[in-house]
């Protein structure tokens, strides 16, 4: 490989990457892109290994023979993740001119590629500035002559190369992000048109009809004259008035309970959990660590609609008996815990099977918080949420 090639080649592959439509997915980019560079090496074998989201090496893609055998494969998957892992972890390549006296392989890998005939490797990581992508891997099964010149020649294919599959990595993640938030939009509209038309059905028939009655009644008085059929009516209505008054304030206080602006975030809870216990029957344990001043308005409401909405959740799915709720302040951090002794969800966490739940952990996400949840079949659900606290 003569310079004027090594050059060329440079700008072939930077085109090749900047061509590369927005909607190509990392593993595609590597098909098109790495068969080029495994042919200007005049390589037997290349391999290339991309860090998943785990940081475990996957999504790998593999050039040399059409049909390996299964002793090279095995060779090569042992020898590949060996490497692989060296410069991940060291984010530095190397060129091996010598397979079979190299120190620091796995002894029965380069046995058996050395028996498939692979005698030189070089690899390299693929790096995006500061951030370890993958590797790219090649080999010859003859010697060949590779200059400290044509190693630094190869270290920055590495880095083209690991530039554009971050690029790609980034406009998939945002793609999926997007949809994301897109569906999170949809379904909290979904919800809130929910809950529209709950508090109009309750305005409507208990409310409306409460009205309608107390000026049916008024009417029926303005012709009256016996005054003990007044009194009687006057205290039917006077009933029918208080009935009416407790049901506005319990709307009200479904939107906002009075004490929660009041007296603040854990009386708000209790006084949650005493009306939610009497209405279900479900026993609940709360408790409250290190909370002695009013949080941030966006902590406290968050940490309320999480703690009506988890246990909400308990009473729709869970047929549980108890639960708790652990509510603490750990240096800069809220952290709530909703658990149950309930039979679990059956499937992942998704918009198909909890709205409320999705809209939480958006809510959550929004204020640069942590939400998990984990449930095994009956053995009940663990909601963690972790909020930071500026001081």
């Amino acid at each position: 490989m003569s310079p004027n090639e090594q050059i060329r080649f440079l700008k072939e592959l930077s085109e090749a990457m900047s061509a590369a439509s927005p909607q190509a997915s990392p593993h595609s980019v590597m098909e098109f892109v790495f068969p080029k560079i495994t042919s200007f090496l005049h390589a037997d074998i290349g391999v290339i290994s991309v860090l998943g989201e785990d940081f475990t090496l996957q999504m790998t893609s593999q050039q040399g023979e059409e049909n390996p055998s299964v002793v090279l494969n095995e060779a090569r998957n042992c020898l590949c993740d060996a490497i692989a892992n060296k410069a991940v972890a060291t984010g530095r390549g190397e060129f091996i001119a010598d397979l079979a006296s190299s120190p620091g392989l796995p002894e029965q890998a380069v046995k058996l590629a050395l028996q498939e005939g692979i005698a030189v490797l070089v690899y390299t990581p693929l790096q995006a500035g500061n951030r370890r992508i993958g590797v790219m891997i090649h080999g010859w099964q003859e010697p060949i002559a590779f200059s400290e010149q044509d190693f630094d020649f190869y270290e920055v294919v590495g880095n083209i190369l690991g530039f554009g599959i971050y690029k790609t990595q980034l406009i998939e993640n945002l793609k999926a992000r997007e949809e994301e938030l897109q569906e999170a939009c949809r379904a909290a509209i979904d919800a809130q048109e929910i809950e529209r038309k709950r508090l109009s059905r309750e305005l409507h028939d208990e409310i409306g009809q409460a009205i309608t009655a107390i000026l049916v009644r008024l009417k029926t008085l303005q012709d009256e004259t016996d005054l003990e059929l007044i009194q009687d009516r006057l205290n039917g209505l006077r009933y029918i008035t208080a009935h009416t008054l407790e049901e506005v304030r319990r709307l009200s206080s479904d939107l906002r309970p009075a004490v929660f602006d009041d007296l603040g975030l854990v009386p708000a809870i209790r006084w949650y959990i005493d009306t939610y216990c009497s209405n279900t029957g479900l026993q609940i344990n709360f408790q409250a660590n290190n909370i002695e001043e009013r949080l941030p308005g966006d902590l406290e409401t968050a940490i309320y609609r999480a703690v009506q909405e988890g246990l909400t959740n308990i009473s729709r799915h869970a047929q549980a008996k108890t639960a708790d709720i652990l509510l603490q302040l750990k240096k800069d951090e809220i952290i709530l815990v909703i658990s149950d002794d309930g039979k679990g969800m059956q499937q992942p966490l998704s918009y198909s099977n909890g709205l409320g739940l999705i809209g939480m952990q958006e809510r959550i996400r929004l204020l640069g918080g942590q939400f998990d949840i984990k449930s095994e079949p009956d053995q009940g659900v663990k909601i963690t949420i972790v909020l930071p606290v500026e001081k």
